[in-house]
């Protein structure tokens, strides 16, 4: 009676397993596309949006895939269960190259994110030096007070108080270039470089992201199967790793060998 339920329960957990797994590729899959619409592929923070949302999410597509491995141990004699393991594993080479492919993209698209919001601030900042030269023109030319109105309002500037319009141009001038160099400076702080802890969070992000992906490559790997195989990828490149260490050893202790019969 015992082993009968042991028997059933591992039929059950077989059958949660082999279920549970697809709804998770499936929700790995929808939540990617949805963080990733409208497309838009030449878009430096749509690929490093599409890069984040892969390695947020990866873990779900693990768990699918730990689960469709382990639902033929429960169910060893459902052909129908190990033939989709299979299918699976052999699919799963496809999320070893995107995740590898994954760290040169996010290189490129951390280079032109910085690069473009480097171009951008710089033409904020020369938009913005423009104008305070035109206003700046503006208030040294302006012969009395009412003309200094008239071209600070045709320039779109800051309009005089009321209480300033009575006062001769000759005192009111020093104010307001003291004031428009002080807006400068405060305009060149603003829109000079890319603020240091900005251009650090990239940065973390990024390596964030790549080491991630090459983890998540490493865990794919493992559970791809090679066709007509009985290993899987990462064992394949372990074993070709093995083999070039030895065949390297024994190159090495070949040529002592000869260096010890020259001499």
């Amino acid at each position: 009676m015992s082993s009968s339920l042991q028997d059933l329960d591992r039929e059950r957990v077989g059958r949660l397993l082999s279920r549970v797994a697809p709804a998770l590729f499936l929700v790995f899959i929808a939540v990617v596309i949805a963080s990733i619409l409208p497309p838009r592929l030449l878009d430096p923070a749509w690929q490093l949006r599409f890069s984040a949302s892969l390695i947020n999410n990866g873990t779900i597509a693990v768990l699918g895939l730990v689960m469709i491995w382990l639902a033929p141990l429960f169910l060893p004699a459902s052909g129908r269960i190990r033939a989709r393991r299979d299918f699976v594993a052999s699919w799963a080479l496809l999320a070893v190259i995107g995740y590898l492919l994954l760290i040169p993209l996010q290189g490129h698209a951390l280079w032109r994110g910085i690069s473009g919001a480097s171009e951008a601030r710089n033409q904020q900042l020369k938009t913005a030096l423009a104008r305070v030269q035109d206003l700046r023109k503006a208030i040294r030319e302006a012969t009395s007070t009412a003309e200094l109105q008239t071209r600070l309002q045709a320039l779109q500037g800051p309009s005089l108080p009321p209480a300033e319009l009575s006062r001769p141009i000759e005192s009111l001038r020093p104010q307001i270039l003291a004031g428009l160099d002080t807006a400068e400076t405060g305009v060149r702080q603003r829109l000079g470089s890319l603020p240091p802890e900005r251009l650090w969070q990239l940065i973390q992000d990024s390596l964030r992201v790549m080491v991630s992906a090459l983890a998540y490559a490493f865990v794919f790997a493992a559970g791809t199967s090679l066709r007509n195989q009985p290993f899987s990828l990462l064992d394949a490149i372990q074993q070709r790793l093995e083999r070039s260490r030895r065949h390297a050893g024994m190159h090495q202790a070949n040529a002592a060998d000869r260096h010890k019969r020259e001499t």
